[in-house]
């Protein structure tokens, strides 16, 4: 396999336009931060489109049709959609908030890896970590955000996701949780990588995070790189256990779920590649438009939400957009 040196990011969206949609604002922020001359950007789709305005430097690639066949996530065939020798792999609803180069130094030399830590014992997407390290003959094996893969394709990788591809025919009876009904990725990856003897970079929120430590505490403003968030100490319910940063700290990578703050972000990047608005212009409508509406609207809902529920009980929730 001749594979181009430099490296790339390079994300999937399949199945519907929204997932490119994603996709696209996940290149506006890495070229916002990045030089695109140095570190290229690929979809992988099975979608038919055009280039928005500002992204001619995308590489639309097409979803293999042996990939597309299976009917069976992508993400289990990273070591053969990786477009070059050192590739990272991003979830499309990811959005970048600095230069990467640091993350691909980090991760350079790995066959394949990911941010997060090892793992003996507790669950792990399902079934206990103990259990499944007995049943395989390992010590620990990898638990993390499956928003992040590193791939450096060849025969190294080429086995983890290998052994992967052949775990997925025991999901079910290995206890492990279905994602929206469908076979998940990251505990089959995990057993690959644990059973070929690739480790995670440790998390220390640098690289990647998500939202799942709370908004009132963050700081977030994809235009200006501005990234913090927080991880509170035990005993809150909110905090992340397996990072090692407590209190503030700055990842390079945001995996969102919709709605705020991610509309907004994304609402930024879009004025910014489409008007020639300043950017404490493009602050201020983006303020207007979803900050003070969010805030206004969770305030009012904290006051009524108790008397709402004991008159009519709780809501059904309502389906995302995917």
């Amino acid at each position: 396999m001749d594979l181009p040196s430099q490296n790339s990011i390079f994300t999937i969206a399949t199945g519907s336009h929204v997932y490119l949609r994603y996709a696209f604002n996940l290149a506006r922020s890495f070229a916002l931060h990045n030089e695109i001359e140095k570190t290229s950007f690929y979809i992988v789709t099975d979608q038919q489109c055009v280039l928005p305005e500002g992204l001619s430097f995308v590489r639309l690639t097409a979803l293999p049709s042996e990939v597309a066949a299976r009917g069976v996530t992508p993400k289990l065939y990273l070591d053969r959609l990786a477009p070059t020798e050192r590739s990272l792999f991003l979830d499309a609803d990811c959005l970048v908030f600095r230069d990467l180069q640091s993350v691909f130094d980090r991760f350079r030399g790995r066959p394949t890896s990911v941010v997060g830590v090892a793992v003996s014992d507790g669950t792990w997407c399902g079934p206990e970590a103990a259990t499944l390290c007995a049943q395989f003959g390992i010590a620990a094996m990898p638990r993390f955000n499956g928003g992040l893969y590193y791939v450096e394709p060849g025969a190294a990788a080429t086995k983890v996701y290998d052994t992967a591809r052949q775990l997925r025919s025991q999901f079910d009876a290995l206890g492990f949780h279905r994602h929206r009904g469908s076979v998940a990725d990251e505990p089959l990856v995990s057993l690959g990588m644990a059973i070929h003897s690739q480790e995670p970079i440790a998390d220390d929120g640098s690289i990647l995070s998500d939202l799942g430590a709370g908004l009132q505490y963050t700081k977030i403003d994809v235009l200006h790189g501005k990234s913090v968030l927080y991880n509170p100490p035990p005993p809150s319910p909110r905090h992340k256990w397996w990072q090692s940063t407590r209190g503030a700290y700055s990842p390079a990578i945001i995996h969102f779920t919709d709605g705020f703050p991610y509309d907004r972000e994304v609402f930024k990047l879009s004025l910014k590649s489409t008007r020639s608005f300043p950017d404490n212009a493009v602050g201020a409508v983006a303020f207007c438009r979803y900050t003070a509406p969010y805030w206004s609207e969770n305030f009012l809902k904290s006051l009524g939400r108790p008397i709402y529920r004991k008159l009519f009980g709780y809501r059904p929730v309502k389906a995302g957009r995917r």
